[in-house]
């Protein structure tokens, strides 16, 4: 096959990919009737037959693309979905399986599709335990949820925050995906960096998770969380999950990755962990951001 007609091929399989997505789009996998929402589109089925055309490297493309959309979509529905490395290797596989299964062409369309919504249904549960509680009494088509990009200003007034007194270099963690306070940093001439695990590829932004990513110690003058890191503490602290563990060491880690004299910047506050901080080692400020009643907090090393 010619590199032009398997490009095409690709492609065009990377946009069925997209409507596939679409069809199932805010579907509930919780919900009583699941098995019957779930199914592979006229168009999905017919593609079939291009799968055993596609060779290695471009199959691996699609894994990766594949793999990108489905925590997009999943996201859409839940900004507190975590998904580790861990989780996206078992994500890859549950897709190879998919696309191994669907090149062999020997089992029926609705037997695929079935196995496969249920794979990706026990590893949801899996890796978020909390989505079967929060959605199998709602139906079978949820609202999605409301995430915006905030502007500069307002994340400064948030923060109670000058950006023309803060040290650097400066890190933005949950910066989004078009890292608008990074980019309002390094516009001033800051040394700045943001990370998200759905940032695009950008000079100053990385695409990482904040428990992937490692916060070294002694290397930031500022780091800031608006409405990110300690908003999704909060969640999982009130639930009672397990995963409070992993954000308090986690905390931990960004606080001695402070350089002495820097600040850490988030709201909403952190009561419940910032009451065991060492006074002298760290000093702490808050203040009413307006938001839900929630305060902003300031930690800064001391020592």
């Amino acid at each position: 096959m010619g590199k032009n007609k398997d490009r095409e091929i690709t492609e065009n399989f990377l946009e069925n990919i997209n409507r596939q997505f679409e069809y199932n789009r805010y579907k509930n996998f919780f919900s009583s009737q699941y098995s019957e929402n779930f199914r592979f589109t006229p168009e999905t089925v017919s593609a079939r037959k291009y799968i055993p055309e596609i060779d290695s490297e471009r199959e691996e493309e699609i894994l990766g693309y594949l793999i990108e959309k489905a925590l997009q979509e999943f996201t859409l529905i839940n900004q507190y979905y975590i998904f580790s490395n861990r989780a996206k290797d078992e994500l890859k596989n549950i897709y190879s399986d998919l696309l191994l299964k669907m090149k062999d062409q020997t089992m029926p369309e609705e037997t695929v599709a079935k196995r496969h919504y249920q794979n990706l249904r026990n590893w949801l549960y899996l890796t978020n335990s909390f989505s079967k509680n929060v959605y199998s009494e709602q139906g079978e088509v949820l609202s999605p949820v409301v995430c915006s990009e905030y502007s500069a200003q307002l994340q400064f007034r948030t923060l109670d925050m000058n950006p023309a007194t803060v040290l650097e270099p400066i890190l933005d963690i949950g910066c989004g995906t078009k890292g608008i306070l990074v980019s309002y940093f390094v516009g001033k001439g800051f040394d700045a960096t943001g990370i998200d695990r759905f940032t695009g590829d950008h000079q100053f932004l990385e695409k990482s998770d904040w428990f992937d990513y490692e916060f070294k110690e002694n290397r930031w003058g500022t780091i800031i969380s608006h409405l990110g890191f300690s908003n999704h503490f909060r969640h999982f602290y009130y639930l009672n999950d397990q995963k409070i563990t992993n954000f308090s060491l986690k905390y931990r880690e960004i606080l001695c990755s402070l350089k002495l004299g820097g600040s850490f910047y988030y709201a909403p506050d952190l009561p419940f962990v910032e009451k065991s901080l060492n006074p002298k080692e760290y000093g702490i400020e808050k203040r009413m951001t307006g938001i839900g009643g929630f305060r902003s907090a300031k930690i800064t090393r001391l020592k």
